[in-house]
């Protein structure tokens, strides 16, 4: 049990489905989705798993490895979710790239989706994916970049989506303005403390992820 975003008590339900992991963190009706990064060499080789794909049910094509770590654990996160309906997601680097097309795989089978949230999302849609997301949720897709990260610009030809959060590590310097973020980072404060709990650290072993927990813990406070 611990305390999130949703300030009621909450319960954490780790997975680990194919290579994907990560954990649901339920609150009354509505659900968390935490995605991690790369965390090992089977995370590595979706990362280079960079073939372009069509993206069924969708528009445009997406990266064969995030697609796949989105896809591979979704039969059991529905499991896992039994009646819950309203969802909201994290992820970070290869997580986050999953968040996003598992996000919008979620919304095209009918649940409602709050809040999309990512921490060093690579590029993952060409240019017709990305513009099908934006269309669909990149009003409640939140990506924080920061700017010393290189997975931010991995890869070449490939495009983002959702709207962007631009910081600095080393001085902890916004780079724009965060008003309308606010809920985003409620919810990166929570998951920098959801992940620090006993037994969710492997959630996340990507060095780079100390590059976002500094600039991050003095926002919004």
């Amino acid at each position: 049990r611990v305390r999130n975003l949703f300030d009621v008590p909450v319960f954490v339900t780790p997975f680990s489905v194919s290579g994907s992991d990560g954990c649901v963190v339920f609150a009354g009706e509505e659900a968390l989705i935490l995605l991690a990064g790369t965390a090992d060499v089977s995370d590595v080789l979706r990362d280079c798993d960079t073939k372009l794909i069509g993206w069924s049910r969708h528009s445009g094509k997406v990266t064969r490895g995030f697609w796949k770590a989105a896809i591979l654990p979704m039969a059991h996160i529905i499991d896992l979710l039994g009646s819950v309906r309203e969802l909201s997601f994290i992820g970070h680097s290869l997580g986050a790239a999953a968040a996003q097309i598992m996000a919008a795989e979620f919304v095209q089978a009918g649940y409602r989706v709050k809040e999309i949230t990512c921490f060093g999302t690579p590029r993952g849609f060409d240019k017709d994916a990305a513009k099908y997301y934006n269309a669909l949720i990149g009003d409640i897709t939140c990506r924080v970049v920061n700017i010393n990260d290189p997975v931010t610009v991995f890869l070449p030809g490939r495009v983002s989506a959702g709207k962007a959060i631009y910081i600095e590590h080393g001085n902890d310097k916004i780079l724009m303005e965060l008003a309308p973020y606010q809920r985003a980072l409620k919810m990166a404060r929570s998951y920098w403390a959801a992940i620090k709990k006993p037994g969710l650290q492997s959630l996340e072993s990507h060095k780079m992820i100390s590059g976002y927990i500094a600039p991050l813990s003095c926002l919004s406070k």
